[in-house]
């Protein structure tokens, strides 16, 4: 199984909708949480900014659903870059007997 997340700055609120709904079509489901990032700018000065975490687990290894997102986001919102990550993950499910 894979972990895939994809941080988006969360003034772009249709995105981060569309991401969780892209995701749950092809990976089965999303969950979506607000978080802080803070890097460093062109200029090696730290800058802060609200980011909104996309995550799905999923047993494919196909990135291009959330190459694609991060691609087409970079573009349509002006961004210099999107982080994406994907980590193999063992998961367990508790489910009723």
């Amino acid at each position: 199984m894979f972990q895939y997340e994809i941080y988006i700055p969360s003034e772009f609120e249709t995105h981060i909708e569309h991401v969780a709904s892209f995701f749950t079509i092809y990976y089965g489901g999303a969950t979506i949480y607000q978080a802080n990032g803070i890097w460093r700018n062109d200029i090696n000065e730290p800058e802060e900014e609200a980011v909104t975490v996309v995550r799905s687990i999923s047993t494919t290894d196909k990135d291009w659903p959330i190459q694609s997102m991060a691609e087409i986001i970079k573009a349509e919102c002006k961004q210099s870059a999107i982080l994406w990550t994907k980590q193999p993950i063992q998961s367990f499910l508790v489910t009723e007997d």
